[in-house]
């Protein structure tokens, strides 16, 4: 996987262009999903931009025009939603996987602290949460145990 930018005139809108690329082994890790990661990687810089500028180029249909407007409740409820529903569960999922595959693979208690930037008590007690229950519902969605049975948006039942 490797990651690629174009600026200004470059740039399909003329001012920055994030390209993703990935293997096909990497593509095939995905199936379907990647579209759906995408938008919600689309929802947390959309949300940046809101916060940061306040204004917004986009449409009702998630386009982007040439006219720049004010945002308003309706751009902060819709991507507030697609964070929350969609990125949120999908980062913890992948992180209590990797805590869960760290503790596996022998990691350490002082390893898994350093990495996550906590103390070795919090690191603990993270580990110890995950690892003496069974697998969540975003856990299992990041290892790709039933992947299908989660809808963007959805609450992965």
């Amino acid at each position: 996987m490797t990651i690629r930018y174009r600026r200004g005139e470059t740039a399909e809108l003329g001012g920055l262009d994030i390209i993703i690329c990935l293997t096909p082994q990497e593509a095939d890790a995905f199936q379907a999903e990647v579209v759906s990661l995408a938008d919600s990687i689309d929802s947390l810089l959309y949300a940046l931009v809101l916060l940061r500028t306040g204004r917004t180029t986009r449409t009702k249909l998630r386009t982007t025009s040439t006219t720049e407007r004010d945002a308003t409740l309706t751009d902060l409820h819709v991507v507030l939603a697609d964070l929350d529903a969609g990125l949120l569960p999908r980062i913890q999922g992948a992180r209590d996987a990797l805590i869960r595959l760290h503790k596996q693979m022998g990691g350490s208690l002082a390893q898994l602290a350093a990495v996550m930037e906590v103390s070795k008590s919090t690191a603990q007690s993270r580990r110890t949460a995950i690892t003496s229950a069974p697998m969540g519902q975003w856990e299992k969605w990041a290892v790709a145990e039933d992947a299908n049975s989660f809808s963007p948006g959805g609450n992965g039942a």
